[in-house]
């Protein structure tokens, strides 16, 4: 056209017969619509990147927000750390439960599954349905932590701590960490071993300090043969006393425990006498290397307790012990104040005591080692007159009931029993 380059279009006009009676012709420059297309353009790469803009900042929120929640780590680094939770998790020897604000398992370690009979099966289920002594509910509930509590689990013993899951204020969960008290209770043998053999020593080295203070004394006053005489009676008697023990108690670690308790009776003025007819052949141990020191410690301990305040006529005890193949027999008798009867229905209650300054553990300890084993404890007392302890461990099938002492003498008193 004679403006320039156009786009152009012609169109006929027709009347209502159908007969072309004209054009109409529309055209548009081509520099309009480069100019039209420029500006389109130019909104465009506008509109373009002001999104980008808008579409950078909102990412850049998200990733700021994510990268918060995430504590800044990376995608490997989380993926790194998931893996040593679980091997951390999975090789510690405690069992490890967790649950969720809803009561339902979220965790459960190799351990746990050991010590429950639980699988992973279990991770998903409400912990009730599946344990119902966790106590992890009222954990959730309460948000209280429990510390150092024992329960029967699985016909086991287990020592267990629970605590919440606090996050920002909000208790979202709870866990039980637990282990085996058989376990706990097999090293704590180790260092009441270590603590008897260093009891025995320091009560023998104040024994034996006297003897030689006597043995130096007559050889300052010149009796030279009457201080042999003494040191060959010393040692002989010793020797006996040694040999008499280690000959009717074969069990190292008992045999070890009655010495103990010999040298600090004598130490503390009390005399501990072991029945001649006590026989106790090697491994007679029930379970674990606790259960007769325990006993046996505790309640010897204890007889040399009612007796140490009394006349020195009456600062006696005696202990027997015998086993045979179906039961082992353990007494220990004392004539000391005795207990009263308002006091004999607690006398196994842990924290209950007679004694000032006394914690009230030892019997109690005695009456958990019995349960733990099947084991029975009868107590027989009067007061002014002495304590009798009659303890009974199964040693399994049917049991031949090994007659007591006082029942041989034909002894006849009023029994409190306590035991399993």
């Amino acid at each position: 056209g004679i403006s320039g380059p156009s786009l152009r279009a012609f169109v006929p006009v027709y009347d209502d017969s159908g007969k072309q009676v004209g054009v109409v012709v529309a055209g548009v420059l081509i520099s309009s619509l480069s100019e039209q297309v420029r500006q389109s353009l130019v909104e465009m790469a506008e509109l373009s990147l002001f999104g980008l803009a808008v579409g950078a900042l909102g990412a850049a929120a998200v990733a700021y927000n994510i990268k918060t929640s995430i504590f800044g780590l990376e995608p490997s680094q989380i993926g790194a750390m998931l893996k040593e939770r679980v091997a951390i998790l999975q090789g510690i020897r405690e069992g490890v439960i967790a649950v969720d604000d809803r009561s339902q398992i979220t965790l459960l370690n190799k351990e746990a599954e050991r010590l429950t009979g639980l699988g992973q099966e279990a991770i998903g289920k409400d912990v009730v349905s599946v344990l119902s002594n966790s106590r992890l509910p009222e954990i959730v509930a309460t948000g209280m932590p429990e510390f150092d509590q024992e329960q029967l689990l699985q016909g086991r013993t287990i020592l267990t701590n629970r605590v919440p899951i606090v996050v920002n204020g909000r208790v979202m969960g709870a866990v039980a960490t637990f282990r085996d008290m058989s376990e706990i209770q097999e090293l704590a043998g180790e260092l009441t071993g270590v603590t008897n053999l260093a009891e025995t020593l320091r009560a023998q080295a104040h024994e034996f300090v006297n003897r030689l203070h006597t043995v130096s004394g007559l050889l300052q006053l010149g009796k030279q043969e009457d201080a042999i005489a003494y040191i060959a009676s010393t040692t002989r008697t010793h020797e006996e006393m040694v040999a008499f023990v280690t000959r009717r108690i074969r069990e190292p670690s008992l045999a070890g425990l009655v010495l103990g308790k010999i040298s600090a009776g004598n130490e503390r003025g009390v005399t501990l006498n072991l029945d001649p007819d006590s026989n106790v052949p090697v491994h007679q141990r029930r379970t674990g290397n606790l259960d007769l020191v325990t006993v046996v410690g505790n309640l010897v301990e204890n007889a040399f307790d009612a007796v140490a305040s009394l006349p020195e006529e009456r600062r006696n005890v005696w202990l027997s012990l015998y086993a045979d193949d179906q039961e082992m027999l353990i007494e220990v008798e004392d004539t000391g104040i005795g207990i009263r009867d308002e006091d004999r229905t607690h006398l196994f209650e842990r924290g209950f005591t007679t004694k000032s300054g006394g914690k009230g553990i030892g019997l109690s300890l005695v009456m958990q080692e019995l349960f733990r084993v099947g084991g029975s404890v009868e107590m027989e007392s009067r007061e002014g007159v002495g304590s009798h302890f009659t303890v009974r461990i199964p040693k399994g099938g049917d049991s031949t009931r090994i007659p007591t002492r006082q029942e041989q003498r034909g002894g006849d008193a009023n029994t409190a029993s306590a035991g399993r």
